[in-house]
């Protein structure tokens, strides 16, 4: 039986694959266990927009936290200070 390779790690989820991105994040597919679920990562590269972004992302944790419904995306957790492992072992925090 061959063994699947070891990709990228956050928090416990096991990156999958890459779901798409937006003009200062990226959104990757991670998984625990049988559990699947969207890692949005932001990329702050000009740190002069750093509070503009940051007030965006409040705004948006604010709404998803509001919706409370089976069909449609619910929040499970956000933090600005995760650990992040590469496929070579390199650890980003």
């Amino acid at each position: 039986m061959q063994q699947e390779q070891p990709g990228s790690e956050c928090e416990g989820y096991i990156i999958i694959k890459y779901l798409g991105y937006g003009a200062y994040a990226v959104v990757k597919l991670g998984r625990k266990g049988h559990e699947l679920v969207a890692i949005k990562f932001l990329k702050i590269k000009n740190e002069q927009e750093r509070p503009q972004i940051i007030q965006k992302l409040k705004q948006e944790v604010y709404i998803l936290q509001q919706l409370k419904h089976p069909r449609i995306i619910q929040l499970i957790k956000y933090s600005d200070n995760l650990t992040y492992i590469k496929k070579n072992g390199q650890i980003v925090v």
